[in-house]
Formats: structure tokens, sequence, C-alpha cells
């Protein structure tokens, strides 16, 4: 349905050009579509994109990759350049409560404390939905 895309980057669309579905969940499912003019529709083919590296362009992203590490590395391994994350860390449904909690520290005097109590009192599994929801 129209409601479920987004565009990310308008452009031109090609009949049969390639087509990317991006979906956040348990992870971040990516994959690319192309035309095959055999059977006249298109295929999926999957890809293991959200196991990529996510590689932080600003100090904010620098910051929260620092903190997002030392919340699943141990100690000794948070500050090492090698202690990667992933894209799924930070864009799905684990990653939404990673990036929340991370910018709830980072930007205390921000946040709604209303709905923070609803975040707080929800179970681990339904925190994603929530950020989602009231995000």
């Amino acid at each position: 349905e129209a409601k479920d895309t987004m565009v990310l980057q308008k452009g031109h669309q090609m009949e049969t050009g390639i087509k990317v579905c991006i979906g956040a969940g348990t992870g971040l499912g990516e994959s690319f579509l192309t035309y095959n003019s055999d059977i006249g529709e298109y295929e999926a083919w999957p890809s293991e994109g959200g196991h990529s590296d996510f590689v932080p362009r600003t100090t904010e992203q620098l910051e929260m990759t620092r903190w997002i590490r030392a919340k699943i590395y141990p100690d000794q391994l948070a500050d090492d350049l090698g202690a990667r994350i992933s894209v799924e860390r930070v864009c799905s449904g684990g990653g939404l409560v990673n990036t929340y909690e991370f910018l709830r520290s980072y930007y205390p005097e921000q946040i709604d404390k209303r709905l923070d109590a609803i975040y707080e009192a929800s179970g681990e599994k339904e925190k994603p939905a929530v950020i989602t929801e009231y995000g």
C-alpha cells in the first residue's frame, strides 16, 4: 500500500529498473528487485545489508557508536575501533531501542516525561513498537 512506502531519494523511475526494499523489524531486511523479461515480472534478491558496518558521519553518531559498543561489548573492547556495530544496531527493532536510549541520555532535557514513562513501563519486546507509535 502507498502508506507503507517512502521515497528516500527522488529520481526518475525506469519502467523495468532495479528497485530496492528496506524493512526494519527484528533486524534490518534489505533486498533488491530486478525485472525478468522472460517471465514479465520482478524477482526479489535478498541481501545481508543490515549486517554492514554502521559508519558514523557526525560527532553525535560517533558518540552513539561508542555508547552502543559499551552496551554490547566487554569493557576492554568498547573503545577498540575493531569492535564494530552493524546498521541493524541502529536501524531495526533493537536498533530503535539503542537509538532512543542513546538520545535520551545525550539530550535528557528534550525527553517527553509522559512518553518516556510509557516506554519504561513497556516490556522489552514492546519497546520498539512504543517508539514507533509515539516516536
